[in-house]
């Protein structure tokens, strides 16, 4: 059958669709707190709802921190109880994700990222206790060093899980942040949303218009060193982890919350990283990594992880960045910038 409409119809429809290819992309912004212990912030703009698509990743998010919480979740905590044992544990495909990447990322991190042991050391340390306990003693952590599991431990058979090492509390920490900025950035541009920044923690990812680099402002990284901006392009994340996080007590060694793996001290020879890498989840754990790492180190595991670019200030020392990052970032003075070292090229 063959329609034919009159001129008038088609100048109708010529009306209804230059007004909707016209409509005028509307920003939304929203922030949710109490997200593994942080803030997330979410900024879009959309020609579509953006109140209804703000509640499609409320409802995801609550989710997430129902399975993945490590103090509050029972499927966490069930998991962690089913790893000391032994036995296999079936598990859910978020949790599946994030074992099977954080063993993806301690072999690209040479060891320097490994969850497999995040619990005991946090255990071990009690850094949020009131009053603010001793510190464990070397026997104790030299012990969980050399006894505790290693994300190699863990095996996955389908959807289940084991350790054959039986001495382990899975912690994800902060690499949750970075699992749910990119489960929101991806639905946000399945919507079809443009200009977007996800933020939680100390994780940020972004999209950008035009493939203009979106500015991101960081606040001081050490007493020495004050604001810092760093441009990321489309699609990139950025991570900064500093030794005493936003605490503004710096001498409260409550508040030196990163332990070594490695070492199951805190890791306190580092003062500030900053990663730019393709996603956020691999941006927060090469984060955690350099960190670890130290100034001996974090170039050889920068190298490893593939970053995009990095930055590294040791607790005492010169800024040292690679070539990639010092053509992303601004430091607070020009004079701070020619002082930064370069590392190894990328």
């Amino acid at each position: 059958m063959q329609i034919i409409l009159s001129k008038k119809y088609l100048f109708l429809v010529f009306i209804l669709l230059t007004a909707s290819s016209c409509t005028k992309p509307v920003v939304t912004k929203h922030e949710h707190c109490n997200i593994f212990g942080a803030c997330i912030s979410i900024e879009f703009e959309s020609e579509t709802n953006g109140a209804e698509i703000v509640t499609a990743i409320e409802d995801d998010i609550v989710y997430l921190v129902s399975i993945l919480d490590p103090g509050s979740s029972k499927p966490m905590l069930r998991l962690n109880s089913l790893l000391r044992s032994g036995e296999w544990a079936s598990v859910n495909p978020s949790v599946f994700t994030l074992v099977t990447k954080s063993k993806e990322y301690y072999q690209s991190s040479q060891g320097y990222f490994n969850p497999a042991r995040s619990g005991l050391l946090m255990k071990l340390w009690d850094i949020e206790a009131e009053p603010l306990a001793p510190p464990p003693s070397k026997k104790a952590y030299e012990s969980v060093v050399r006894t505790a599991a290693t994300m190699d431990d863990i095996e996955l058979q389908g959807i289940r899980v084991r350790s054959t090492n039986t001495n382990i509390a899975l912690d994800f920490g902060t690499l949750l942040h970075g699992y749910t900025v990119d489960m929101v950035f991806d639905y946000l541009k399945s919507t079809g949303a443009k200009n977007i920044r996800v933020a939680l923690g100390n994780t940020i990812r972004v999209s950008t218009k035009e493939n203009t680099p979106r500015i991101e402002n960081i606040k001081s990284l050490s007493d020495k060193i004050g604001g810092t901006t760093v441009a990321i392009k489309d699609g990139e994340a950025l991570c900064v982890s500093r030794l005493h996080g936003d605490s503004e007590t710096l001498d409260d060694p409550r508040y030196t919350t990163i332990f070594n793996p490695k070492t199951g001290k805190q890791a306190t020879e580092t003062g500030a990283v900053i990663v730019v890498h393709q996603n956020a989840m691999i941006a927060n754990a090469a984060c955690q990594a350099l960190f670890n790492a130290g100034p001996a180190s974090w170039q050889k595991i920068d190298k490893s992880m593939q970053t995009i670019a990095s930055l590294y200030l040791p607790a005492t020392g010169k800024v040292q960045m690679t070539l990639s990052m010092l053509q992303k970032i601004e430091l607070n003075s020009q004079k701070n910038r020619n002082k930064a070292s370069q590392g190894e090229r990328k």
